[in-house]
């Protein structure tokens, strides 16, 4: 059977692209993409981050540290299994001539350095994109089809790395200053996370209620390094009053009694 692989940018639209398929037998077309909605035309698969034991192999092999498969096991840990940070992490380690657990170290210290090392940025990824460069340029693409999606994975990057329930934003709309608030207005939400989701900068999840299986709450999760990246697109300041923001949004959506509320 004859295989053709396209590789799919998400400056084309995938109805701009199914004209494009073919519809008789024989062929298998695989198309890659950030965008979630193919199922029109296409059933998708989902390729995962990888699992901390498959990072760390990745670093060994890269480096040749075999002695270091514990520290390589940390590293891919606080990587969050994305490889082209395995990639800029493994370049930086063999040009210095450092240890994967300084790396480690310096990468805790000051992350948004080593996510942004252009030196060190494989020249294929195009064009030596770095980490956050990829990040920063998706949501950029992002906030231009919608002025909520920028301000959305700002505000839900300064919350903890747990799935956040999107009722923070809609039910606490009013706490949030005029230009987010009045962007999440209608269902300004709704495709400020579509628009998000398009770019792969977060993931989409139902969570049941622990007592009530058959309540689901919608929620969304972002990636440590994208949350390290968009924290990054605002000043210590602006972070602190985006903070103030959602703990008032918090107290108007709890109960005040949420902590013995069983």
């Amino acid at each position: 059977m004859k295989e053709f692989l396209l590789i799919y940018d998400n400056a084309i639209g995938h109805k701009e692209l199914a004209k494009f398929l073919s519809r008789g037998a024989g062929l298998r077309i695989i198309i890659t993409s950030n965008a979630p909605n193919w199922g029109a035309i296409a059933a998708s698969v989902e390729i995962e981050v990888w699992p901390k034991d498959v990072g760390a192999d990745f670093l060994i092999a890269r480096t040749g540290r075999a002695a270091e498969r514990d520290s390589g096991v940390a590293l891919s840990e606080a990587l969050g299994g994305l490889p082209l940070a395995h990639e800029q992490a493994a370049a930086y380690c063999e040009r210095l001539g450092i240890s994967l657990s300084e790396y480690t170290t310096r990468f805790a210290d000051r992350p948004e350095k080593f996510l942004d090392d252009a030196r060190v940025a494989p020249e294929q990824y195009h064009n030596g994109l770095t980490v956050s460069k990829t990040f920063a340029l998706a949501i950029d693409e992002a906030a231009k089809r919608h002025p909520a999606a920028e301000l959305l994975i700002v505000y839900a990057a300064l919350l903890a790395p747990e799935p956040i329930p999107l009722y923070l934003f809609s039910e606490g709309r009013d706490e949030f200053d005029p230009p987010f608030a009045s962007a999440l207005v209608g269902d300004g939400l709704d495709e400020a996370v579509a628009e998000l989701r398009a770019f792969a900068l977060i993931d989409c999840e139902q969570i049941a209620d622990e007592r009530d299986p058959s309540i689901e709450t919608n929620c969304i999760r972002l990636h440590r390094l994208v949350r390290q990246v968009a924290t990054t697109r605002r000043d210590l300041e602006a972070q602190n009053n985006i903070r103030r923001e959602l703990i008032g949004a918090m107290a108007l959506v709890y109960p005040r009694d949420v902590h013995a509320n069983q």
